[in-house]
């Protein structure tokens, strides 16, 4: 096990707790650490029975550096058991610094190249934290270099270029975490006014700043950025250009300057593109003058047009650059050259429409030459000639106007850049096969598709099924699954790729990941087609054949496994079987919990799938040892087909550590069972104060400050805390002691100090606070939640307070720590009114000091004002004390002032703050406050005024309840109540507001519905009249009727409001009324228009549809009709009138209610329809209509129709002759129905008579069809006239049908009777033959009528035509006539029985039938053989004979010469057969021995006493292979199997082993068998079979090696036992993880152990795939042998020194030689190796004497010899060499010399860079240097 502590800065100390845990009974000891420290007061610990102790271990580094070292706990006595005596640990630790870097070596550069006066340009520059610990970065301020411009245009621009560069993060500090970057931008702009006159700047002018960056707590790193920029500026600008392309490093976004105009026309598809490619951009001339420009032509494939013009003052033109080519190039940054001169012009042209550009084109007549070369070249750079007038012309540039040069030309370049090609790909993958895949499981593969041309290439794949519709496997999937019909099913595409649309770049390439994730079971063939719109022509589109086939799993678990947990599970923990070791199973899931604490229930859900066709049962069993803090919820349950179900397990800890427990998930119906390892670790809450010091400055005495924490927990469950009390100091007692006490103060003592309420209040000791309280001082935290604490500060006097508070959190072994600090101050404040005519009503002086109290106050309350003529000041008092300033009764306009002034008395400045109550801050500017602030600070001396001025305007005003408090230094209160009054007019309103509520909107057409209110106005002055009007304008919706008026005294008035709602909305509308022409009253107005809506509740019931109803036959519906308005709604449902009668009355339709109904909002009202047809009606449709609110519609419409029926017998007599007694005769009868409904049918048996029957009784006929009756004569009397009258047969909707059938019966012939006599065994056939004679010239078709039990004979038998016929009769007795020997049988008698024809003629033949039946033979011999030791169940056919079920008991008897001791036959002892049915009955049969034995079975009726029997006969054979046992492990892990056998001797038997283990025998040495218990006197005997492969065998394929074997073990009483072992090796499920991490120039050593289990000794051989990063120490060790079957452990020690960065992954192979002959030996240890390697991490610091050398290690990380460079950043350190050349993985050493700065005396810092040219993206190695002071 090993601790890795976090990275800590060097000299700063760390803790790590270290948990040792005991298990047993006794205790535990620790002994004292090399090399960290423990921080403990003692190296030996006492830990108690099950319980736990955490050793804090100090880390304190001094270097950057890796430390390493191990921790050993002995266990005092501990010897007894090796496993538990000693733990150990190993502690890591690494010493680092803050750092903050920048990807570039020394100096940053941050070029902005050439800049143009007027344009900005920006930069970015990228710091990151690649250190571990979090950095802070402080940049300082812009510091500009002095620069003097080469043509001084600039002039000594030094003090302004921290103007024109601006940096964001300048004077700044930024925090970075490890890992983080963060982005800053860096601006320069030139301003316009820099540049004088209008000359062009010809050569450019460097301006450079610095801005430096250091970081905090680390003396050595600092960096300097170097802002430079040129400046230039031209006549002519390119303006509208597209962006540029930025080259950008790493750290900052440019490093060079370039050009700033640019164009890029990206990519030109020669084969897509139609002409040229063109962008268009602007020109402006800047200047004051006239210019010509004129582009270069050598820049082909670039052009610009117009190719030359001139350019007025301030002009911008557009220009096109254009690119075209016929083959693939790469154009990059190709100069188009623009040459400007400045010109005057001869005649100056009046508008810049009329300016001269090439562009234009003239025609003028062609000379001899142009003539001659357009007849002989015909290229496109000869001028066309054409024809104009008969005249031969050509097309020319206009002619350019006169001009005259003014300075020297200047010139300037266009870069351009193009690339040109034809989009094509390779792919050298056509077909992706899949391995067969189980449902919901997902497979991956990946492809690549190259882009070798210069372009980039867009696409976007499709997947098409490859299965044609129509073929077979397009058939199979569309049938539905009972295998009928066709549907449209379709399967899901199981194939996804990613990513599915993008662009490969230009000479590039992109793989591709197709996912194959089947839901369905198939065969899935898809085609991947990529659609690339750019793709040449003439190649083929790009086309991937997809194949997978998925197969049915039995079950799927959707559960999140970690396989990484169970390769990296620490040994030395029960497994599975419950011992300890590693886990055995071939195949185990895992799943993780975290509790946060203990006693905390955490669940773990998730789902199992059912794919299957079947439902099945599940169950979960606990296996080995399961840890008691899981248990399983759902330990069993059925899951049905297609269905998923939720396992629930529960971990609630009791103890801080790691628990483990094993559960096997079992589907008996399948035979399968899935191992699952549910891990849980408990780890300490995260609960903590949001804040862990409160400081609350400097406090007034007496004052309570209180500042809010807040206990905060990130955990899901709840916490409790409390504060321990003996933390806080004694700050927070008062009361002492265990009990309540009341006390009062005696007020004869206090001199009348108390006669005013005084401030005895607050002197007295019921108000005395402790220094410190906190609230609350103990809860509970919620989950995911904080609760706040007040932390509560009370100084009592002058001093500074420091409190450590201490918080105890349950479940959390560290408690909380506060620190609270403050500090008591007192102060002394006067506050002072005066008024020029007030009058002095007391001349007391109050003055406040620290501790609250008021000296020489006399009087309860101040009052100023009332006399004119007294101009003296009163003090205001502190509470209790009220103070009252009266400003009198004042007439409306008048106004008045008073001041006060707030004087600080004491030596300490104070705040002050006036406040005002609700009162007086709604007078608003009636009472306002003047002449000061409202708050501010008074310094000691010093004084504030603040005056108040009272002015009632056009309201009453009274200031009674206006009051000020003047708050000093937060504690002192000094309470003014104002007095005085305002007077206003008399005149009172009924109400001020009023709302009409929801109105209805008056429909378009309908006369308006008004809604009315009456406001009374009442003059209460009981002297004045006043005047009253209403100046609101009347409109559409609102309007009042209020004229000019005077009311008398008492004299009162209605003014009626009326509103009209227009529109659904709503309404607000304020009425100003007029008093006296000046005071202005408003009543406010307000209402809504809302619409009338009555609807149904169910808008799909306004078709309101009947259907088909019978004649008679009433239906009724209900409607539900709803007001959904916000108001009473009245309506009435009416029907439409047609000749004086309602349409829907003509149609036998009613409704209800049928009188007006009101609907509250929100009611609803039942309608009910009904429809009662007293005739067959054809098919109708009616409206039913509705009336509210002045609206009439259609409510809902009503539609049925009636139906009847008719329904009678084709003949409603039947005749059937004469019949002999005993014979029948049939004959049809036909029911018709004429109607259009169904007709369903009942005949009424009672009315048939004994004589006749009927077939069916009951059933249905559609309309139009008939239904047959079959009718029956059968009589059984001799009568001449049989009758029955009146056959009733009841239809529904009709009256009853009747019958009638008439016939006759005469007797038997006596020449017609004849016997048969029959004897026989039981259940055994014997048969007799009768002729029959036919006189007669037609066949006869005779159907004989058998009377008994045990005869059989042809249902039907045909006589020919004058001829005869034989007829079999077979006797089958049911039961014996006799009883066997020993009287069993029934013992009935004779059987009787008869055998009737009824011949065509009229007569009939007789038989009377006679037999006898003896005892029944053996139903069978069963001969069966049967190896020992094994049941074989032998089936026993029975058939029960009679129509009745029987009931027979078994008897079982052993042969004569059967030993049953060693022998058993078994079976049920009873039987049951159903009538007429079988069983097969099972007798099973056990030997131990060999031989032959037998049993007879009888089965015996105990009613009847009939029976059968059985014989079994069965040769017992020598016992063969008892089970063939399938035994899987991985190489070099045990698997286990357990064999149980069946002990049938007696208790008290002897059960004997041979003695050692020659009791058993197996060829396999990776197999081991022991007993398991006793098996003498116990009813089963337990062994246990062990398996440990050590290699998969050469011969064997890489996945798995398998064997078989022969186990054999002998017990002298039972015999041999033979078991067949069909072993399984397989390779380890998943190869061991050694992670390291380490920085480029470093190295990392960790350790892999192994297990080895070979007899003698033995050589390894370690390899690993990448030597130059991974390093054996020991490559070939030799390893001794060991005997014991447990092995012992071989440890290996690799190095890592990776020579790039990123990450590293290796595999180390340990092969084992296996020579010597041991069958042990040999075999493969493998383990991957993680590397990461990190960016260069800062070493040292190294110290350098002053005049001394320090030799600095350097090591070369690569394969190859390598040079390298070595810099110091400070001139005060030197380097021997500046280069060196270092072998490969070998190191050297770089000697540094310091030499102190004159006047620094030492102490300083340096870095020393050391740099590898031939790695140019290798980051400097880093070493920090510091001179001895």
């Amino acid at each position: 096990v090993k601790f890795t502590l976090e990275p800590v800065v060097s000299a700063v100390a760390t803790k790590e707790n270290t948990k040792g845990s005991n298990s047993g009974s006794g205790s535990g000891g620790a002994n004292d650490l090399a090399a960290f420290s423990l921080a403990t007061d003692s190296d030996v610990v006492e830990i108690g029975p099950h319980e736990h102790f955490y050793v804090p271990v100090h880390f304190k580094p001094t270097e950057m550096r890796s430390y390493r070292c191990n921790f050993k706990a002995v266990v005092s006595d501990g010897s007894s058991n090796p496993q538990t005596a000693t733990i150990s640990y190993d502690l890591t630790g690494k010493g680092t610094m803050p750092c903050v870097t920048v990807e570039a070596k020394g100096e940053v550069l941050v070029d902005f190249g050439r800049v143009h006066v007027g344009r900005s340009k920006q930069k970015s520059v990228t710091v990151a934290n690649d250190g571990k610990v979090v950095s802070t970065a402080l940049f300082e301020k812009i510091v500009p270099v002095p620069i003097k411009s080469e043509n001084d245009i600039l002039g000594d621009l030094g003090e302004h270029t921290d103007k024109l560069f601006l940096f964001n993060a300048s004077g700044t500090s930024i925090t970075l975490e490890s890992d983080q970057r963060k982005t800053f931008f860096a601006h320069f702009t030139p301003p316009q006014e820099l540049i004088g006159g209008s000359e062009s700047l010809a050569v450019g002018n460097e301006v450079v700043s610095t801005v430096r960056m250091t970081v905090m707590h680390n003396p050595f790193e600092s960096t300097i950025f170097r802002l430079v920029a040129v400046v230039y500026a031209n006549d002519v600008l390119m303006e509208d250009l597209p962006d540029q392309i930025a080259s950008a490093s790493p750290a900052v976004s440019a490093s060079g300057g370039g050009s700033e105009n640019v164009l890029n026309f990206g990519e030109y598809d020669m084969e897509h593109e139609d002409g040229p490619k063109l962008v268009t951009f602007t020109l402006r001339n800047r200047s004051d003058a006239f210019l010509r420009y004129e582009w270069g032509a050598e820049a082909a494939p670039f052009s610009v047009s117009p190719r030359a013009g001139h350019l007025s003052p301030g002009q911008t033109i557009e220009a096109v650059a254009m690119f075209s080519s016929t083959e693939a190039a790469s154009c990059t940054a190709v100069p188009v050259p623009l040459t400007t001169q400045r010109i005057k012009l001869a005649q100056v042209p009046e508008s810049n429409k009329d300016l001269w550009t090439a562009s234009v084109k003239v025609t003028r007549p062609a000379t001899k030459a142009e003539i001659t070369a357009a007849e002989k070249d015909k290229g496109p750079l000869t001028k066309k000639v054409f024809t104009v007038d008969g005249v031969p012309s050509v097309e020319d540039e206009a002619p350019e106007p006169e001009k005259e040069v003014l300075g020297e030309p200047s010139e300037q370049t266009l870069e351009c850049s193009a690339v040109a090609d034809t989009v094509r790909y390779e792919c050298e993958t056509k077909v992706v096969p899949f391995s067969p895949t189980a449902m919901f499981q997902v497979r991956t593969t990946t492809f690549e598709v190259k882009n070798p041309s210069g372009m980039s290439l867009p696409y976007r794949w499709k997947l098409e099924d490859a299965v044609k519709p129509g073929s077979a496997v397009a058939l199979s999937r569309m049938t539905t699954p009972s295998g009928g019909t066709m549907s449209n099913l379709v399967l899901p595409c199981p194939f996804t790729i990613e990513p599915g649309e993008g662009t490969i770049p230009a000479l590039s390439s992109t793989t591709f990941t197709v996912r194959f994730a089947p839901s369905e079971v198939e065969e899935f063939v898809y085609y991947l087609d990529a659609q690339m719109p750019t793709l040449a022509n003439s190649l083929e589109a790009l086309r991937v054949l997809l194949r997978g086939k998925s197969i049915r799993p039995v079950a799927h678990f959707d559960l999140a496994d970690n396989p990484d947990y169970i390769t990296s599970r620490a040994f030395g923990i029960r497994n599975e079987m419950g011992v300890i070791g590693p886990i055995e199973a071939s195949s185990c899931r895992c799943a993780e919990l975290t509790s946060r604490g203990t006693g905390v229930r955490n669940t773990k859900r998730f789902c199992v799938h059912n794919p299957t066709s079947v439902p099945y049962d599940f169950t979960w069993e606990a296996t080995g040892v399961p840890d008691p803090a899981w248990r399983c919820m759902t330990p069993k349950g059925t899951i049905l087909s297609g269905r998923k179900g939720e396992m629930i397990f529960e971990y609630t800890p009791e103890a801080v550590g790691h628990a483990e427990a094993f559960f096997k998930f079992n589907i008996p119906s399948h035979g399968i069972d899935e191992l699952f390892l549910f891990s849980g670790t408990v780890v300490e809450p995260e609960v903590l104060f949001d804040r862990m010091k409160v400081d609350f400055n400097a406090l007034m005495v007496g004052t309570v400050a209180v500042e809010r924490i807040h206990v905060e927990n990130r955990e899901p469950l709840p916490f409790s805390f409390h504060f321990d009390k003996s933390s806080m100091g004694g700050a927070h007692v008062e009361n002492r002691e265990p009990l309540p006490f009341s006390f009062h103060f005696d007020k004869s003592s206090m001199g009348g100090a108390d006669a005013s309420g005084g401030s005895g209040g607050q002197n007295g000791q019921s108000q005395r606070r402790p220094v410190l309280d906190i609230s609350p001082m103990s809860g509970l935290v919620p989950p995911n939640g904080r609760i706040p604490i007040d932390v509560t500060f009370c100084p009592t006097e002058e001093k500074f307070s420091n409190f450590n508070l201490v918080a105890v959190v349950r479940r959390k072994p560290l408690a909380l720590g506060l620190n609270v600090k403050g500090e008591g101050y007192a102060i002394h404040a006067r506050l002072s009114c005066s008024d020029s005519n007030s009058q002095k009503s007391s001349s007391t002086t109050a003055e406040s000091t620290s501790d609250g109290s008021v000296e020489n106050s006399s009087a309860s309350s101040l009052v100023a004002g009332g006399s004119d003529n007294s101009s003296d000041t009163i003090e205001l008092l502190p509470m209790p004390t009220v103070n009252y300033i009266d400003f009198g009764s004042m007439n409306l306009g008048e106004s008045r002032s008073k001041k006060v002034v707030v004087s600080n008395m004491g030596r300490f400045n104070f705040d002050y703050l006036w406040t005002r109550n609700s009162k007086a801050s709604s007078l608003g500017p009636m009472l306002e406050i003047r002449g000061g602030q409202l708050g501010g600070t008074v310094r000691k001396g010093a004084s504030a005024e603040l005056g108040w001025v009272f002015r009632p305007v056009n309201s009453v005003v009274n200031l009674d309840g206006c009051e000020f408090t003047c708050t000093v230094a937060g504690k002192y209160d000094y309470v003014v109540k104002l007095r005085g009054q305002g007077l206003k007019p008399a005149l009172h309103f009924s109400f001020h507001k009023w709302n009409f509520g929801p109105c209805f909107v008056t429909p378009p057409g309908a006369p308006p519905v008004e809604e009315t209110a009456i406001l009374n106005v009442v003059n209460h002055d009981p002297a004045a009249t006043l005047s009253l009007d209403c100046t609101f304008e009347n409109t559409r919706t609102l309007s009042v009727e209020c004229p000019p008026r005077v009311m008398e005294p008492g004299h009162s008035v209605d003014i009626p409001i009326r509103f009209t709602p227009r529109d659904i909305a709503n309404f607000e509308c304020p009425i100003p009324f007029l008093v006296n022409g000046s005071t202005k009253i408003n009543v406010t107005f307000s209402g809504y228009g809302i619409p009338a809506r009555l609807e149904l509740a169910n808008p799909t019931h306004s078709i309101c549809g009947f259907g088909v109803v019978s004649e008679g036959e009433e239906q009724t519906k209900t409607v539900k009709l709803v007001n959904r308005s916000k108001r009473p709604i009245e309506f009435e449902l009416f029907d439409n009138q047609y000749m004086g009668r309602g349409t829907l009355e003509a149609k036998s339709v009613t409704y209800y209610p049928t009188t007006p109904t009101i609907l509250e909002p929100r009611e609803g009202i039942d309608l009910e329809i009904r429809y009662f047809p007293k005739k067959r009606m054809s098919s109708f449709s009616e409206d039913l209509m509705v009336r509210y609110a002045g609206n009439e519609k259609v409510l809902l419409t009503i539609s049925g129709s009636s139906s009847g029926m008719n329904v009678g017998f084709e003949q409603d007599t039947l005749p059937f002759g004469t019949v002999c007694t005993g014979s029948l005769l049939t004959k049809p009868l036909v029911l018709e129905n004429g109607g259009d409904l169904v007709a369903t049918y009942r005949w009424l048996p009672q009315t048939f008579g004994p004589h006749f029957s009927l077939s069916p009784l009951e059933g249905r006929v559609g309309p139009g069809a008939a239904a047959t009756f079959m009718v029956t004569f059968k009589p059984n009397t001799e009568d001449d006239d049989i009758r029955a009258e009146g056959m009733k047969l009841l239809v529904d909707g009709c009256p009853p049908l009747t019958l009638n059938c008439l016939g006759a019966c005469v007797p038997q012939p006596s020449d017609s009777i004849m016997d048969l006599n029959f004897n026989g065994r039981v259940r055994r056939s014997t048969m007799q033959q009768l002729v029959l004679k036919n006189p007669t010239a037609k066949p006869w078709y005779l159907t004989p009528v058998l009377v008994g039990d045990h005869w059989r004979c042809s249902k039907e038998v045909l006589v020919p035509a004058n001829g005869t016929a034989k007829f079999d009769v077979t006797f089958f007795p049911l039961c014996m006539t006799e009883t066997d020997d020993a009287g069993a049988g029934g013992g009935n008698g004779e059987l009787e029985g008869s055998l009737f024809f009824a011949l065509p003629s009229g007569s009939a033949l007789l038989y009377r039938l006679k037999g006898t039946s003896t005892k029944p033979d053996a139903e069978g011999v069963a001969k069966v053989t049967t190896p020992a030791k094994r049941i074989l169940p032998i089936t026993l056919p029975l058939r029960n004979w009679l129509d009745i079920p029987q009931r027979f008991n078994v008897n079982i008897e052993m042969d004569a010469g059967t030993n049953s001791s060693a022998t058993s036959f078994e079976g049920t002892q009873t039987v049951d057969l159903p009538a007429h049915g079988g069983f097969e009955y099972v007798v099973k049969c056990k030997a131990f021995k060999e031989g032959p034995c037998g049993s007879r079975v009888t089965f015996t009726n105990p009613k009847t006493g009939e029976y059968l029997f059985h014989d079994v006969k069965v040769n017992v054979t020598p016992p063969g292979i008892m089970e063939t046992i399938k035994l899987e492990s991985h190489v070099r892990q045990v698997s286990h199997h357990l064999i149980t056998i069946e002990n049938p001797l007696p208790s008290n038997a002897e059960i004997t082993f041979p003695p050692g283990d020659t009791w058993w025998t197996c060829d396999n040495p990776c197999i081991r068998l022991f007993r398991v218990g006793e098996m003498a006197g116990n009813k089963e005997g337990t062994f246990q079979i062990e398996y440990r492969p050590l290699r998969i065998s050469s011969a064997a394929s890489a996945s798995a090696s398998e064997t078989e074997t022969i186990l054999e073990f002998n017990i002298a009483e039972l015999g041999s036992y033979k078991y067949a072992l069909s072993l399984t090796a397989l390779p380890h499920a998943a190869d061991p993880i050694l992670r390291f991490e380490a920085p480029l120039g470093g190295s990392q050593t960790e350790t892999f152990t192994f297990r080895a289990f070979h007899r003698i000794a033995q050589s390894f051989t370690c390899k690993v795939g990448r030597p130059a990063f991974f390093e054996v120490i020991n490559a070939s060790p030799t390893i001794p042998g060991c005997a014991d079957w447990e092995g012992q452990e071989v440890k290996v020690q690799i190095r890592f020194e990776p020579e790039k960065l990123g990450a590293i992954d290796d595999v180390l192979v340990v092969t084992q030689s296996g020579g010597g002959g041991d069958p042990s030996g040999g075999g493969d240890y493998r383990v991957r190796l993680a590397g990461v390697c990190l960016r260069p991490q800062p070493q040292g610091p190294f110290e350098v004497a002053p005049g001394g050398s320090k030799d600095i290690p350097i090591r070369n990380v690569f394969a190859v010899d390598r040079e390298y460079n070595f810099t110091v950043d400070n001139p005060a350190f030197v380097v021997s060499n500046t280069k060196a050349t270092i072998k490969a993985k070998d190191g050297s050493n770089c000697t540094v010399k310091y030499t102190p700065t004159p006047g620094r005396g030492g102490g300083e810092t340096a870095k020393l860079l050391v740099s590898c040219p031939a790695a140019p993206d290798m980051p400097p190695l880093v070493f920090y240097l510091r001179g001895k002071t």
